[in-house]
């Protein structure tokens, strides 16, 4: 498996994975190909052969990270991707300067909680209902790095 930043040859496969794991949520063909040219953004794809396996999208905001996206593929889940992703995002905000990623996770994710947990992220709390389809509450958590 390997990391790299997105490519336009990879927004089908992203926008499908994105169907399947977000329904009524997902990101469209143009919101993934609106951050193909983002100054001010990293967005990453595992990729093994020619498979798009997962990603993961931050936005810089003055030194802020936000992490808006975290995805992998649910027939590969449990392999060390989304880790995979995360570690390499962490790596290239802080050396494009950001000190600090924030994210929301749904409340009910406990996987991705544990996760982030071990990656060094501190929860912060809830936005109430922040969710929709179903709704439901989002845990924000920050890494300092």
């Amino acid at each position: 498996m390997r990391i790299e930043q997105l490519k336009k040859e990879y927004i089908p496969a992203l926008s499908e994975m994105e169907e399947l794991c977000f329904g009524a949520l997902a990101w469209t063909q143009s919101a993934f190909e609106s951050e193909l040219n983002k100054d001010d953004s990293l967005f990453l794809c595992a990729v093994e052969g020619d498979c798009i396996l997962g990603c993961a999208a931050l936005n810089n905001a003055a030194g802020q990270g936000f992490i808006s996206k975290v995805m992998v593929a649910p027939n590969v889940r449990r392999r060390g991707i989304a880790k995979a992703l995360m570690e390499q995002m962490s790596r290239l905000a802080k050396e494009k300067g950001m000190y600090e990623l924030t994210l929301e996770v749904r409340a009910s994710n406990t996987a991705a909680i544990a996760l982030y947990d071990g990656l060094g992220f501190e929860n912060l709390g809830t936005r109430r209902n922040f969710y929709r389809f179903p709704k439901e509450d989002a845990v924000i958590m920050t890494k300092q790095l």
